[in-house]
């Protein structure tokens, strides 16, 4: 498993422990399914720890700082001396110099300011890809088969398909649970549901509850 797809698991294992524990705090009594599922979770999250831990890091390539060269010296104008001619006034010497357009000169970057030039564009590329990288694997997760659906419901769509399409009832829903893992097919499901359950088809929470139910039957 890669680091990116272990960082996945174990956010969504965090934030279904604090979930849980925030529903908790509204329950007077803890079912046991909830208690069991928080255990599961905390094992699970232990499990990615673990195996993120054993993930070798690559060994990454030394860096070679380039010294700046330095800038050849400008070579300094020959002075000249011309003797004055007969009849002439001695006017000095004549010192003739080569015009030349003066360059504005750019001192060399330090070694450290270079340094972490490099060190922010390489970790900013890291982070952009991890999160590219990220939105794949989830994509991935969301779309696959459910192998069973006790556990592959998050503790908040627990809660909130406990509260909205089973009366608040979590024995029931965890009854409805289990019979769904049991059934082999998509239309028993659909059965089962219209015996018991008066659910509205075009309510968001009975939406998500089937595309949960699909996966399971792929």
């Amino acid at each position: 498993m890669t680091k990116e797809t272990l960082i996945i698991l174990i956010e969504k294992e965090i934030t279904e422990i604090i979930s849980l524990t925030k529903g908790f705090a509204e329950l007077d009594t803890f079912p046991k399914p909830l208690m069991e599922m928080a255990l599961e979770k905390s094992k699970n999250l232990t499990k990615c720890l673990d195996q993120l831990a054993k993930l070798k890091e690559k060994p990454q390539p030394e860096k070679v700082v380039v010294e700046p060269q330095p800038k050849a010296e400008k070579p300094q104008p020959i002075e000249t001396v011309q003797e004055p001619k007969k009849g002439e006034k001695q006017t000095g010497k004549v010192v003739a110099k080569e015009k030349e357009k003066e360059k504005e000169v750019i001192p060399p970057q330090s070694e450290s300011k270079v340094i972490l030039a490099e060190t922010i564009k390489k970790t900013t590329s890291v982070l952009e890809n991890l999160s590219t990288n990220g939105d794949r694997v989830a994509s991935v997760i969301e779309h696959q088969k459910i192998t069973e659906l006790k556990s592959a419901i998050s503790i908040a769509d627990r809660f909130r398909f406990q509260r909205e399409l089973f009366e608040g009832n979590g024995e029931q829903m965890s009854q409805a649970i289990s019979d769904f893992d049991n059934m082999d097919s998509m239309e028993a499901a659909q059965a089962y549901i219209a015996q018991k359950f008066k659910w509205d088809e075009a309510d968001a929470n009975v939406a998500d509850f089937m595309d949960l139910l699909q996966r399971r039957y792929l």
